[in-house]
């Protein structure tokens, strides 16, 4: 990750055409690896640095995504496959999450009628949206209003990512522990 942090920010240079004062660490502490950048506020000539909104929402990603392809090489349809899969029963906000709400309409409703599509990549993202729907379902965070149709909690969003970030704490927090216990044994951490 921290040779991932310094090829991304040397990208984000050329994007931006300036050099950048940048620290970054890289956290090990969820089931998904990740860095977290901090960039001063000015650029290589001191004015102040204005970043673009949607460079800041999808290019700093598709940049970091160009990279780790480059390094790993494409994932397989397999892992893929199994990756959307697991997001199906995740209590985050997921790229299904992401897309059950582009689909919504005003009155936070999302509808899968008529005939199923006819691309078997389109009917495979349907089945995992309606799995997602019904699993949030569970969670209170949409309700089933009738055949193929949800309507979702405005919470949604807020609700997923804060459950994300009290799995993420708790998970930090058990890690230091795990460790203690593995090299000094059950006795020693619990006195």
């Amino acid at each position: 990750l921290p040779g991932h942090a310094g090829a991304l920010v040397a990208a984000m240079e050329r994007d931006l055409g300036t050099r950048l004062e940048w620290e970054g660490i890289d956290h090990h502490n969820t089931d998904n690896p990740h860095l977290h950048l901090l960039i001063r506020g000015r650029d290589g000539r001191g004015r102040p640095l204005t970043l673009d909104p949607q460079y800041v929402q999808r290019g700093i990603r598709a940049r970091s995504e160009d990279l780790a392809t480059r390094a790993l090489g494409w994932r397989t349809d397999r892992e893929i496959a199994l990756s959307r899969e697991r997001a199906v029963e995740r209590a985050r906000f997921t790229d299904l999450d992401r897309a059950i709400l582009a689909r919504a309409d005003g009155d936070q409703r999302v509808a899968y009628g008529g005939r199923p599509p006819a691309d078997r990549a389109a009917r495979t993202q349907r089945r995992l949206e309606m799995r997602r729907l019904d699993f949030l379902g569970t969670l209170g965070l949409a309700e089933r209003v009738g055949p193929g149709t949800w309507e979702l909690s405005p919470l949604l969003e807020a609700t997923l990512r804060q459950a994300q970030l009290a799995i993420d704490i708790q998970k930090s927090r058990g890690r230091p522990r795990a460790r203690l216990t593995l090299l000094l044994g059950e006795e020693f951490v619990r006195a």
